[in-house]
């Protein structure tokens, strides 16, 4: 391909310590290096950007029952507003001494989740920095909040906040689940690249491509993680057309738009438009879903590519909206066994090539009548100019969903 390099956290950086994926899943604190050198992350965690406040007994923004801002309480949260626990404070630089399931080990969790989605797609976008969008009207600084009444996660100019998916049972934190606040980032980072509108003026598929970005952030980002990796193929062994743990994003709250997220799903633009009423999480799932498709159609090649997958069982691996794919599991199986640091490789490259052609596009997207056409479009242009030559599969993906350049 014409672009060069892969994302590399910087073992320099300052440690810190986060879930991959959901520790019922069996997943553990790791260690993950942001970017900064040790003693420059201030308490809170805090940075110039960025601070993590846990506020007191804090109301979400938004309404849950809405979906849009609540007339109290009104951002920002003020410099002395009340706290549950104290800021962060680091040891000899670092916040790697944390532990769940304290609140502070919440705090520098979310923290370093949103400092990694940023990183990663800096890398892809090629970006030294990224400017937030509402900087202008909120402020230069990102107010983070681990902890809100509410049962959803949150993206708003100047801030993120984080509820819990059964509120007001408080057991599960949404700030604890990695694809959930690299999700909310992720609205920040579309919104920083290729710019926002005034609400009234987004139409539908405008929010819902945006919506589908997210996801797919959150999907490239999670993929960074080796121990994801390494539980996806125990899992599947590398047969992904099915459910599995990049497959699903689960329940994101509740609500009057909130249903399960599926990357590998079914929908096109015509089973979406025919729901009633039409959200723009059900009118992501075509996009989404076509993304997916690729993703798995780019790893498969690299899999027989490298003699690791019979051709013929690859061609059978192919994934067309209401038609069942063929239970492809054994198959599958028995290339993997004794190949599981080769299919890794695998799916780590088909993840580059993905996050290329995903940042390629959406520097060339603009507010201006976006919709899921020109997108594609923006897709096939970077496809050609990294010469990754997965032409012919984005558009054989996106035409199975309705969507054309």
């Amino acid at each position: 391909m014409g672009s060069s390099g892969r994302f590399h956290f910087n073992e320099k950086g300052t440690r810190f310590r986060i879930f991959a994926d959901s520790r019922a899943l069996g997943f553990a604190p790791e260690t993950v290096y942001v970017d900064a050198a040790p003693g420059t992350i201030r308490p809170g965690p805090a940075d110039d950007a960025i601070d993590v406040i846990d506020a007191i007994a804090k109301p979400s923004y938004y309404s849950d029952a809405t979906g849009k801002l609540r007339r109290r309480p009104r951002f920002p949260y003020p410099p002395a507003g009340r706290r549950a626990t104290p800021p962060v404070e680091p040891r000899r630089g670092h916040f790697d001494h944390l532990r769940p399931p304290s609140w502070e080990f919440s705090a520098a969790m979310t923290y370093a989740v949103i400092r990694t989605t940023l990183s990663v797609w800096r890398h892809f976008f090629q970006l030294d920095t990224m400017a937030w969008h509402f900087t202008a009207t909120a402020g230069p600084v990102l107010q983070v909040h681990p902890r809100v009444q509410c049962a959803n996660g949150w993206s708003g100019n100047g801030f993120l906040e984080f509820g819990f998916p059964y509120f007001p049972n408080r057991r599960y934190r949404f700030c604890e689940n990695l694809e959930v606040v690299a999700h909310e980032t992720g609205h920040l980072i579309m919104k920083a690249v290729v710019g926002t509108m005034p609400d009234d003026e987004k139409s539908l598929q405008y929010r819902a491509h945006e919506e589908a970005a997210a996801d797919l952030i959150a999907l490239v980002t999670t993929l960074h993680f080796d121990s994801v990796i390494a539980h996806v193929l125990a899992d599947t062994a590398g047969f992904l057309f099915g459910d599995n743990l990049l497959s699903r994003f689960g329940e994101w709250g509740r609500g009057p738009t909130a249903l399960p997220r599926r990357s590998f799903n079914d929908a096109t633009l015509a089973s979406a438009r025919a729901l009633d009423p039409l959200t723009k999480h059900a009118l992501s799932s075509p996009f989404t879903g076509a993304v997916y498709d690729v993703l798995v159609g780019i790893f498969v090649g690299h899999l027989v590519r490298r003699g690791l997958l019979d051709e013929r069982v690859a061609a059978r691996c192919r994934h067309t909206p209401g038609v069942p794919v063929p239970d492809l599991r054994a198959d599958f199986r028995r290339a993997h066994r004794g190949q599981a640091d080769d299919f890794a490789e695998a799916l780590r490259t088909a993840r580059d090539e993905l996050g290329w052609l995903l940042a390629g596009a959406w520097r060339r997207t603009t507010t201006d009548g976006l919709t899921y056409g020109k997108v594609l479009a923006n897709l096939l242009a970077a496809d050609a100019e990294l010469g990754a030559g997965h032409g012919a599969l984005l558009a054989q993906a996106f035409a199975a969903r309705g969507i054309a350049a």
